[in-house]
């Protein structure tokens, strides 16, 4: 039989140590350790340490918690596009344009009616604000 190469085994061994391969590779690893004791004891030190870090984990979510942080997370989506949407529409109302064609001029209307189009500057800028406020924190709580 061919020599199987070292990383071929190591690619093996979680599976082997958690119990999840046939019979069949479970035997031929185990033939395998016997017959290489320098590799056989550093796995088994492995599996020794895996069980200590087991031990320290925490128990797996429950399905309620699960449900809880999907409903949260979809909460703060949909606040982020109406935040997004929010944002556009008070910035275009804002930055609003009058264009007439004679003789051709071009005006800014936040410049000639601000007691108007100011609020909607400040709205639009509140709303960007928020959204990249909640984007970032929906980047540093994924991560």
């Amino acid at each position: 039989m061919t020599d199987i190469p070292k990383e071929v085994v190591l690619d093996l061994l979680p599976l082997y140590l958690t119990g999840e391969v046939r019979p069949a590779t479970r035997d031929w690893l185990k033939a395998y350790l016997d017959r290489n004791p320098e590799f056989a004891e550093q796995v088994h030190r492995l599996d020794s340490e895996s069980d200590l870090l087991g031990a320290s984990l925490p128990p797996p979510p429950t399905p309620e918690s699960e449900m809880l942080v999907l409903r949260r997370t979809q909460r703060m989506l949909a606040a982020l596009r109406w935040l997004f949407a929010l944002a556009i529409a008070f910035t275009a109302v804002a930055l609003a344009v009058e264009i007439t064609f004679r003789p051709l001029q071009v005006r800014l209307l936040l410049l000639h009616y601000p007691g108007q189009f100011g609020p909607a500057l400040v709205a639009g800028a509140l709303c960007w604000s928020a959204y990249f406020t909640l984007k970032r924190h929906l980047r540093i709580t994924r991560s």
